[in-house]
């Protein structure tokens, strides 16, 4: 397991283990891989309002929620985090693979980020945001290990009740990528899903995610070594 607060990707995943289908359309893998800095928590949102954050505080300063009330509202204990949580029964093994095939390779290229996908079936009246942030967070571990990884996981759940979908990010991730573009992933998968299935959504998804945090993350390391390069000249 990579060293906690160190982000890794490897740009030599070979593209053509994903689609059986043709893949022009996806973006050249590069023939090299490189290491990223230490990245830091820079920016958290509040998981009702989605306000920016300058630092973890223990009242939302703009609605007034905590953390404490998502107890009030999910009661029962939450399972453990696993990556694959089926809950709901709404992949066949067909599908299963293909979506498994895309996590191995996102592993590969992003060592330290983990993900979970959750299908399950909610009430109408469950917030579904408020309940991935609760999921997130009080899913019991085994170890502190387990702990370090719930801050660099990916949480995506699919309310097959209500064809609804929700992401949320570990802390440790929300630096990397906005608000909106977590939203615009969703859009991804709401678009792709009511046209071709969402099979597809989900394909889809993960391909845009990978885009997205491989752009991210080179932003981030050339602001880190624009700010190192400073302090030492």
């Amino acid at each position: 397991m990579p060293t906690a607060g160190r982000f890794q990707f490897d740009s030599t995943v070979d593209a053509e283990e994903i689609y059986s289908e043709p893949v022009s359309d996806l973006p050249p893998v590069e023939s090299h891989s490189y290491p990223a800095k230490r990245l830091s928590a820079g920016a958290l949102f509040c998981p009702d309002c989605r306000v920016r954050l300058d630092q973890v505080v223990p009242v939302c300063p703009s609605c007034g929620f905590t953390g404490a009330r998502t107890l009030n509202l999910f009661p029962s204990n939450a399972p453990a985090m696993h990556e694959w949580m089926d809950q709901a029964a709404c992949w066949n093994e067909g599908s299963r693979k293909k979506i498994l095939q895309w996590l191995k390779r996102l592993r590969r290229r992003f060592p330290q980020i983990h993900w979970c996908l959750l299908s399950i079936s909610l009430p109408e009246d469950v917030r579904l945001r408020l309940f991935n942030f609760w999921f997130l967070n009080v899913s019991p571990v085994a170890d502190a290990e387990e702990a370090e990884r719930r801050t660099w996981t990916i949480l995506l759940t699919y309310d097959v009740t209500h064809d609804r979908m929700a992401v949320t990010p570990g802390y440790q991730i929300e630096p990397l990528l906005a608000d909106d573009d977590w939203e615009d992933l969703l859009i991804t998968v709401k678009s792709f899903a009511r046209e071709r299935g969402v099979l597809r959504g989900y394909l889809e998804f993960f391909r845009e995610a990978e885009k997205k945090l491989v752009e991210a993350s080179r932003r981030m390391n050339d602001l880190i070594e624009h700010r190192e390069g400073g302090r030492n000249s």
